[in-house]
């Protein structure tokens, strides 16, 4: 019993850890030039997915590879606050923190000249809903499992 609350207070203690660092990675994109920022991904597209600058498309994949990442890092960030807080009561709902967090995004890109769009708060949101959604049902089935062993 007493090895079941340490890997819990250990799992909480990573959880939190993960939360923090993809609110700092997610803020810290945030506070990029409009230039740094368009670079990065330009250069993920071109190094990660080996698609050179002059390929036709070039600018329509950067914008979509950009959403998808905001996306991601958003689905991530709300299945960790669920698992962090999947003891306490209505837990799946602290997946909505991270609705709060994108409008914080979108927030801090005002103070980095980027701009602000309320289409890319809902894009965020996406993400939110569907990591917290995947979140959700694992621990639901997790629960299902244990109970059926009992």
């Amino acid at each position: 019993m007493e090895f079941c609350r340490l890997r819990e207070k250990r799992l909480d203690l990573a959880l939190s850890v993960a939360i923090a660092l993809l609110l700092a990675f997610i803020w810290g994109n945030s506070m990029l030039s409009v230039d740094k920022s368009d670079a990065l991904s330009r250069w993920v597209l071109e190094h990660v997915f080996g698609v050179g600058s002059g390929a036709p498309g070039f600018d329509a994949g950067n914008h979509l590879l950009r959403k998808a990442a905001h996306v991601t890092e958003f689905a991530l960030l709300a299945a960790a606050l669920v698992f962090r807080m999947r003891g306490k009561r209505f837990y799946w709902l602290y997946g909505a923190l991270g609705a709060a967090a994108a409008a914080a995004d979108e927030t801090i890109q005002l103070f980095s000249h980027r701009g602000s769009q309320l289409r890319d708060v809902g894009i965020d949101c996406i993400g939110v809903f569907l990591g917290a959604a995947a979140a959700f049902m694992i621990i639901k089935k997790k629960k299902g499992n244990g109970r059926s062993r009992s």
